[in-house]
């Protein structure tokens, strides 16, 4: 295989021969996100070298030390619902150029003293010992919702994790939520991250972040860095930003009562037959079996109950307005068993 390069004052992108087009993209979607000041997490640059690979099948991309660069899996996923409506490319390059911004910030304090005494590996142990992953990939998940026009924290099939849980009456201890469980679905840390890293910068400015990281690498607090650096600039516990956090959530995500909205219309939905067979199981004829109670008002609808419903179901429902009979177009689309196995419910 042979291999050109593009190289500019952010990057150098590699990739194999075919791949031009592609590697023009990433070349200047990194120089615009280089520019990008209102996440910033500290003034400090260094150039990263971009390997797109177009052999792996598998869907994915990282930054790693040691040597200092990232890799980019360039075939999509195959499903649709995973990653956003953004190109692949343009996603991963979001995602991961957030990732190098990190890394770059992060070379303070005693993780800079572990850069110059060992090397990238020991920079990349200490920074990894400070800042807990859930910030990292929450932060980048953070990242895409705001510099890209639908990244994954806009949408409701990445959103859906922890308020399934909730109302399943599914309370995890906070060791569980962070360690996961080979018994019960949990919540990975991208889902954990967004959440807490979308509320800190909300009650407290985004720039809450840049502190609390540059401390946390720093290891200002030498023993729990991040909780330390949390309680420091948030003003109460660790414990406390947590469980202010899921409260918020909580709120967010409730679903109204019956007795919450009086006035609302009750009606069944109503879909015309002949429906594509991919949109239901065969073992469940007819779609009106799924979806007898819903709750309208105004442009708002809650699913309240969804008979034999035996699996975690997401619907995503469309009310078409100002027409004089009530009309929906409804999609039912069912998560693999790997992801619904042994969860809530």
């Amino acid at each position: 295989m042979r291999w050109k390069q593009i190289n500019t004052d952010t990057a150098r992108v590699i990739f194999p021969v075919g791949l031009d087009s592609a590697a023009q993209r990433v070349a200047s979607f990194v120089s615009r996100l280089s520019l990008q000041d209102q996440l910033s997490l500290g003034k400090k640059f260094k150039k990263i070298d971009i390997v797109l690979q177009n052999q792996p099948v598998i869907t994915n991309g990282y930054v790693s030390m040691g040597p200092f660069r990232s890799e980019f899996y360039t075939t999509p996923s195959p499903d649709n619902y995973d990653p956003s409506s953004l190109s692949w490319l343009t996603q991963l390059t979001v995602h991961e150029y957030r990732h190098v911004q990190q890394y770059n910030n992060f070379d303070k304090g005693l993780s800079a003293v572990m850069k110059k005494l060992f090397g990238q590996e020991g920079y990349a142990l200490a920074v990894n010992a400070a800042v807990p992953n859930w910030f990292f990939e929450g932060d980048a998940v953070y990242s895409e919702s705001l510099l890209a026009p639908h990244g994954r924290g806009t949408l409701p099939f990445f959103l859906k994790a922890f308020p399934a849980l909730w109302q399943s009456g599914k309370e995890y201890s906070w060791m569980k939520i962070r360690n996961g469980s080979f018994k019960d679905y949990v919540p990975n840390h991208y889902d954990l991250g967004y959440l807490l890293v979308n509320y800190g910068a909300k009650q407290y400015g985004y720039d809450f972040w840049r502190k609390v990281t540059g401390d946390a690498s720093a290891y200002k607090g030498i023993f729990y860095p991040m909780q330390k650096a949390v309680q420091q600039h948030a003003g109460i516990s660790y414990k406390d930003f947590r469980s202010n956090a899921f409260n918020y959530y909580k709120q967010q995500y409730t679903l109204p009562s019956r007795e919450c909205l009086p006035t609302a219309l009750m009606f069944l939905l109503l879909i015309p037959e002949p429906l594509p067979s991919i949109c239901f199981p065969s073992r469940y004829r007819k779609p009106s079996s799924y979806m007898k109670n819903l709750l309208i008002t105004g442009e708002q609808v809650f699913i309240l109950k969804m008979p034999k419903v035996s699996a975690w179901s997401v619907c995503v429902i469309s009310v078409l307005k100002k027409i004089s009979t009530a009309t929906a177009m409804a999609r039912l689309y069912m998560p693999p068993t790997s992801r619904i196995r042994g969860g809530a419910g």
